[in-house]
């Protein structure tokens, strides 16, 4: 905001006096908002990097931090009925018998 006449500029609160007196060149901030993107941008790739992938590296390296990794599906757990768990334990008790016989 740039004030061009002093009694408009006395109208404004103190804070924004301050600020035009202070104000940087739009280049300089953007300068500055650069600098500090590209040091959080290092920072991201040093906190990625403790979990590095093992072997040949990738073609793209953008591409594996562009695609989130899928958290892993859980199988399903079979469920057996109780004729079926009740056959198993009569085929495990033949068993045994013959390899008790068999000694």
């Amino acid at each position: 905001m740039v004030v061009r006449d002093a009694a408009r500029a006395y109208h404004l609160n103190r804070r924004q006096r301050v600020t035009l007196q202070n104000s940087m060149p739009t280049q300089h901030i953007i300068a500055l908002l650069i600098a500090e993107r590209d040091k959080l941008n290092r920072a991201i790739e040093v906190l990625q990097g403790a979990a590095k992938r093992r072997g040949r590296p990738l073609k793209n390296p953008l591409a594996a931090i562009a695609t989130p990794v899928a958290a892993p599906v859980a199988k399903k757990r079979k469920r057996r009925s109780a004729a079926q768990r009740k056959a198993q334990a009569e085929r495990m008790k033949a068993y045994w018998a013959r390899r008790k016989k068999a000694k």
